[in-house]
C-alpha cells in the first residue's frame, strides 16, 4: 500500500513530490468505447508509480506502492459520462481516503468513429494522512484511436493541488503536467482491460484495470 507520511518521504522539503504523485496517481480513469456498450461500467484499477530521477526512482517506487481503487462510469447522453473514482485503506497508523469525481465529453459521438477527442475534468481529494489533506483539480484532452476490439489513446493533462499541512498555516499548492499514454482491450462483450502510463520529466505513473459494462 502507499506510504503517505511526509517525514519518509524526507520531509517538508520533499512535500512537493509526494503531492504530485498523489494527483497523477488518482487522475487515471477509464475511457468507455461508448454508451452503446452499457450506460453503467463498474471496474477496479490499480497504479503503480516511479521516477525517472536515479535518486528518487527505488523511494517513490517503495513508497508510492500500489494503489488500489474502485471506479464507475455513468452515460448521461452519447456524448457525455460522469466518472468517480474512491478508495480507503490503511498506510501505517493512518486511515487513508481518496475520491475523486469528473466528467467527460466526447467531442465526437458518431456511432462507431474510428477515432474521437474528448475533455475530462476532475475534482478530487485525500484526507485521513496524519501530516497533511490534499484537494485536486485535473483536465485533460485525449486522442481515443479505435480498432476492431479495442483503442489507442494519446493524451495531455495538467493537475493542480492544494495541500494543508497540520504543521503549517499556509496551503501548499503547484501544478503536475503529464503526457498520457494507453489502450483498452474488449475481453469478450462486456469486459475491457485498460493500461495507462501518465508520464512527466520527474514522475512515471501505469495504471491497470479491469471494467465491465452493464445496463
Amino acid at each position: 500500500m502507499p506510504d503517505y507520511d511526509l517525514n519518509g518521504w524526507g520531509g517538508d522539503g520533499n512535500a512537493e513530490r509526494l503531492f504530485e504523485l498523489v494527483t497523477l496517481q488518482s487522475s487515471h480513469h477509464h475511457v468507455p468505447f461508448s454508451s452503446a456498450s452499457g450506460r453503467v461500467v463498474i471496474g477496479g484499477m490499480m497504479v503503480a508509480a516511479s521516477g525517472f530521477n536515479e535518486t528518487e526512482r527505488e523511494p517513490i517506487r517503495k513508497r508510492a506502492g500500489i494503489l488500489p481503487a474502485l471506479e464507475v462510469d455513468i452515460w448521461i447522453t452519447s456524448n457525455l459520462y460522469l466518472n468517480a473514482l474512491s478508495t480507503g485503506f490503511r498506510s501505517k497508523n493512518d486511515v487513508i481516503f481518496l475520491s475523486r469525481y469528473g466528467l467527460n465529453l466526447v467531442l465526437d459521438s458518431g456511432s462507431s468513429p474510428s477515432s474521437r477527442w474528448q475533455v475530462n475534468l476532475q475534482n478530487g481529494g485525500l484526507e485521513g494522512a496524519d501530516d497533511f489533506f490534499l484537494k485536486t483539480v485535473a483536465v485533460a484532452i485525449t486522442r481515443q484511436i479505435n480498432y476492431e476490439n479495442g483503442y489507442w489513446l494519446v493524451g495531455l493533462g495538467s493537475g493542480f493541488y492544494k495541500a494543508k499541512k497540520t504543521t503549517l498555516p499556509s496551503r501548499l499548492e503547484g501544478q503536475v503536467n503529464s503526457i498520457l499514454i494507453g489502450m483498452g482491450r474488449r475481453i469478450g462483450a462486456r469486459v475491457t482491460l485498460d493500461v495507462n502510463v501518465k508520464l512527466n520529466p520527474d514522475l512515471l505513473t501505469i495504471m491497470v484495470g479491469l471494467y465491465r459494462s452493464i445496463g
